[in-house]
């Protein structure tokens, strides 16, 4: 998509990604949206796009929101 932020949702409950990624959707801004259920999901959606943005839950299976985000500074940073 052209004009859009690409934008990373990290939950491991789908049904919070969904709930997110509709009033994403609802606002007038546009978004182009990846989803991923876990940290490594994340990463590699990383590795292969450009992301602008990443909602983080902070309860995740293999890290807290927290450390995720110190493993993408430490990463990509």
């Amino acid at each position: 998509m052209k004009n859009c932020l690409n934008l990373i949702i990290l939950d491991d409950d789908k049904v919070q990604r969904y709930a997110v990624k509709r009033q994403l959707i609802s606002s007038k801004y546009k978004f182009n949206i990846f989803e991923a259920e876990c940290g490594d999901a994340a990463l590699k959606i990383l590795k292969s796009h450009c992301i602008d943005c990443i909602i983080v839950d902070y309860f995740l299976p293999q890290y807290d929101g927290l450390s995720f985000i110190e493993n993408v500074k430490e990463q990509f940073g």
